[in-house]
């Protein structure tokens, strides 16, 4: 017995510890089972917020982001508890949804405006908004912008404006506003600028390029233009801008003319087969491997083709170089023929520049000249009549040859005032097209390009004695329009040159310099000729002068003596060069010359809407407008007489007309705006306004200047003639003026 007992104490010597032992695996037990049960509660938990998230998602989506904006402000402030909203619906309003509403605008639903049948109106509780919208009928809650109907929607949509128009730049909101829904789903690449560092929630709604900013919080994201609202109400996010594209010259011709559209439009359209003669100090045709198919020289004391200036080469670049080197060319398939007149120093004599032109005429059907640049000039008071490079420009012209000429660097004397009439020769010949520069201010926007101060104005004002001795001035309207010239980038001649020498601030990269003025700015309007050429062999050198001028953007606020019709605009005077029938140059005056309907007068360039000018000028003093000038073929067209004032004259000679005067000049239908010119808020027509510009006996500025018999100006104006100005004082006919080659090489602030 004893032993059993001692056996059953040996056994079990310590009944505590196993009670303790079954407590542990009682408790173990029970703790398994409430890990699986807090786990299991867990996944429900995360499910259930899965399902919220994509709730709340769906419900955040039906919100327009005008409505989450002032909801978010309104919550914050006070100001307002109810909101005037339009919610889309699935189907028939439902009386529950109008419930919904504290008020409900029932003539709303009477408009006849297409789709309002499934749309409500009306006032709701701004706690209510996300109810609402948790609604499966419920589409979407925008805010009621409706001006007569709804002048506290009107305030809300300002409020929201003024919320995104902080964080969004102006850039954007060009790209945003107006636009259609086609045009919202393009993708765009910004860079957001947040407050913090960039959340994952805000990432998870964007397509993230790229790492994370190091001098500052945020990301650079691709995303369609329709979520930029979206983003913008967002209180993480402080900026919204466009991740543009750099270069060495700030901006490219090709987004800033029109040429990038034209191309993604006509990709075959370079000018290619088309001859531009660059009348200058030499090409270097290492620069342009197997473009430069003819070389003359016409330099007395040089008997070399090269360009040891370099100031040719550059303007052969803008007009025929690649478009993605430097500022970028216009036609890179157009063939140059290189006419050297200009020597080592970038001077010449005008009887050079003249034997060039002559020698361009009689070997235009050898190399198919039909483009000549003349970015060059010469100060001259000689009337357009009588001045003997003018009169060869109208035998290139007559010959089939468009001549394109600069206008000039001496819009300023050197007290810093504008000048005006000082359009250089040949430049002032009529049917020359003369070009003056447009500072772009390093951005391919074209809405803040303005004239350059340097660029020469009109009206020309060379004279001819009449017969009682007096000066008859010629007052021609110049420049016929301007393209960009301040502070370009283009090709410099392999070899050294005395403009990269003497002035070694200009040399920006291996192979590129930065040159300014209206030499730079006449190359890029005669590679447009080119092109127009090449979409249209058979338009003649006036009717490609009459759509360079029709298709230009007017800029705003300024005078036509300074812009002429305006900015060029590449891709719109494509279109119209397009629109032509194939044999119209050689039509007869009156006989339809389109092959299909006008373009439209506003397009699309670099993501803003350009309008065209309208506006063509005529016989020296006068601007005509309306569709009818291309519908049908106008006398001016065809090069066959010098039309100035209100005689006819031999092209050439300038000798009174001999040849059969038609009935009429211009068709039916063309409107006469010689009365007056608008130049107002960046629109030309032939109403009068006190902002205008009227042409009658004598010719008003908006600024001021009066010609007429007497030439009278305001203070701080000139002219580059002998003026009496309006205190008495009386200058002499050899004014100082702006010295042009500082301009070239200094240009002027962007």
């Amino acid at each position: 017995m004893n032993n059993r007992n001692t056996g059953s104490r040996w056994h079990d010597p310590n009944p505590a510890w196993k009670n303790v032992s079954r407590r542990v695996a009682i408790f173990g037990a029970l703790l398994l089972q409430f890990t699986l049960t807090f786990n299991a509660l867990v996944a429900v938990r995360a499910s259930g917020d899965d399902n919220d998230r994509s709730q709340r998602a769906s419900i955040a989506r039906k919100i327009s982001p005008e409505v989450k904006a002032l909801v978010r402000r309104y919550r914050e402030d006070l100001q307002k508890d109810r909101l005037r909203v339009i919610i889309s619906t699935k189907g028939e309003p439902s009386t529950e949804l109008k419930n919904d509403f504290l008020i409900v605008d029932d003539s709303f639903m009477t408009q006849t405006e297409p789709g309002h049948s499934n749309k409500v109106a009306g006032e709701i509780a701004i706690d209510e908004i996300e109810w609402v919208a948790s609604r499966d009928d419920v589409l979407r809650i925008s805010l009621d912008t409706r001006k007569r109907e709804w002048e506290i929607g009107v305030q809300d949509a300002d409020i929201v404006r003024a919320i995104i128009g902080r964080k969004v730049a102006p850039e954007i909101q060009e790209l945003v506003e107006g636009k259609s829904d086609e045009d919202l789903a393009r993708t765009v690449r910004v860079i957001i600028q947040t407050n913090e560092k960039p959340q994952e929630s805000l990432k998870s709604e964007t397509q993230v390029v790229g790492e994370e900013f190091q001098a500052f919080d945020g990301i650079v994201a691709e995303l369609p233009l329709n979520q930029v609202k979206e983003l913008a109400i967002r209180d993480d996010v402080a900026q919204i801008s466009l991740d543009n594209e750099t270069s060495a010259a700030g901006f490219t011709l090709k987004k800033s003319t029109g040429r990038g559209e034209m191309i993604a439009r006509e990709p075959s359209m370079t000018g290619a087969g088309v001859g531009i003669a660059i009348v200058d100090s030499g090409v270097d045709d290492n620069v342009f491997p197997n473009r430069v198919i003819a070389s003359s020289n016409f330099v007395t004391g040089e008997s070399t083709t090269a360009d040891l200036n370099g100031h040719g080469t550059m303007v052969a670049s803008l007009a025929a170089g690649e478009p993605d080197s430097g500022s970028g060319g216009i036609a890179p398939g157009a063939n140059i023929i290189n006419v050297r007149v200009l020597n080592r120093n970038g001077a010449g004599l005008t009887s050079d520049a003249i034997r060039g032109l002559e020698w361009i005429i009689q070997n235009k059907s050898t190399y198919n000249i039909r483009v000549a640049n003349l970015s060059l000039g010469a100060r001259s008071t000689a009337s357009f009549y009588n001045d003997p490079f003018c009169r060869a420009v109208r035998k290139a012209v007559n010959a089939g040859i468009v001549v394109v000429a600069s206008a000039g660097n001496y819009g300023q004397d050197i007290l810093g005032r504008t000048v005006y009439g000082a359009i250089s020769a040949p430049g002032n010949e009529p049917l020359a097209i003369t070009v003056g520069a447009a500072n772009t201010h390093n951005s391919n926007k074209r809405s803040d390009d303005t004239v350059a101060m340097f660029s020469s104005r009109g009206p020309t004002l060379g004279y001819r004695i009449g017969a009682n001795g007096q000066k008859i001035y010629d007052h021609v309207l110049k420049p016929d329009l301007v393209a960009p010239g301040n502070r370009l980038i283009g090709s410099r001649p392999g070899n050294s040159c005395k403009l990269a020498t003497d002035y070694p601030s200009i040399n920006v990269q291996p192979g590129l310099v930065r040159l300014s003025g209206t030499s730079m700015a006449a190359p890029i309007v005669a590679g447009t000729a080119a092109l127009i050429v090449q979409r249209n062999p058979n338009l003649t050198p006036q009717m490609v002068r009459a759509v360079l001028q029709f298709t230009a953007q007017p800029i705003r606020n300024t005078s036509i003596f300074a812009q002429g019709a305006g900015l060029l605009n590449v891709d719109a005077a494509m279109r119209l060069a397009a629109a032509f029938n194939i044999n119209a140059g050689y039509a007869d005056v009156g006989s339809q010359i389109l092959s299909g309907p006008i373009p439209p007068s506003v397009i699309s360039v670099s993501n803003e809407n350009v309008s065209r000018s309208g506006i063509v000028t005529f016989n020296g003093l006068q601007a005509f407008g309306g569709d009818e000038l291309f519908r049908r073929m106008q006398f001016p067209y065809q090069s066959k007489a010098l039309w100035h004032g209100n005689r006819l004259f031999q092209i050439v000679s300038a000798t009174p007309y001999d040849g059969q005067e038609p009935s009429s000049l211009l068709t039916p239908g063309v409107l006469w705006l010689s009365s007056s010119i608008v130049a107002h808020n960046g629109t030309l027509n032939g109403n009068a306004t006190t902002n205008g510009i009227t042409l009658s006996n004598g010719i008003t500025l908006s600024e001021g200047i009066t010609l007429s018999e007497g030439i009278t100006l305001s203070e701080g104006i000139t002219l580059s003639l002998g003026i009496t100005l309006s205190e008495g004082i009386t200058m002499n006919e050899n004014v100082i003026l702006s010295n042009s080659l500082r301009d070239e090489i200094d240009g002027e602030d962007e």
